[in-house]
């Protein structure tokens, strides 16, 4: 039982780790995505003079910007997405506080193997 105990969690703390990586990188790509919008739509306005002899060049980098904030939500998830994931991270850790409390007490032997298979399932 104790090697179940283990594994779960180990299974669990990867989950964790997962979606916090995964939540940290869909922020990122949110925020590079707003900036490289920002950059492009301004220097376009403001830098005409600086893009004018490239005008295709900054009217075809200005539009694919464009289009992928209108595609953001399919490649990024929307903010109450992310929310979920982050209950769903907050539910891991509180598993994984009980986890290592049953971890605990097979370790130390202060609950019975039939005790700890009860509490576990």
């Amino acid at each position: 039982m104790r090697k179940k105990v283990w594994y779960e969690m180990i299974q669990i703390k990867y989950g964790e780790v997962y979606l916090s990586l995964y939540l940290d990188l869909q922020k990122d790509l949110k925020r590079y995505i707003k900036i490289a919008t920002l950059i492009f739509s301004g220097s376009g306005v403001f830098g005409w003079v600086f893009w004018e002899p490239l005008a295709w060049i900054a009217c075809i980098v200005i539009a694919i910007i464009q289009l992928i904030g209108l595609i953001e939500n399919h490649i990024v998830r929307s903010d109450n997405e992310l929310e979920g994931i982050s209950v769903l991270r907050s539910m891991f850790l509180k598993y994984l506080t009980k986890l290592e409390e049953l971890w605990y007490d097979c370790e130390n032997d202060t609950k019975k193997e039939n005790r700890v298979k009860d509490v576990f399932f």
